[in-house]
């Protein structure tokens, strides 16, 4: 399965996909856990590309989860 990488509001966010570019699941860098976590509310903002919301590259994805998680 295929990953798109995002910047959502300054924390990493990943997305799976299916073969047809359906959302699978959604995670995002969540502090209060230090961790990515399952997060359908941001699947929609992530998916139309909501303002605060940026793709990036996986480098660009890996840099920003070792920037948020130091």
């Amino acid at each position: 399965m295929p990953f798109r990488y995002f910047d959502y509001f300054r924390r990493p966010a990943r997305m799976t996909v299916d073969d047809c570019d359906i959302p699978e699941l959604t995670e995002v860098w969540d502090p209060k856990q230090s961790k990515l976590v399952e997060n359908a509310v941001a699947e929609t903002d992530l998916f139309f590309g909501a303002n605060g919301t940026q793709i990036i590259s996986e480098e660009e994805f890996e840099a920003l989860l070792k920037r948020v998680s130091a």
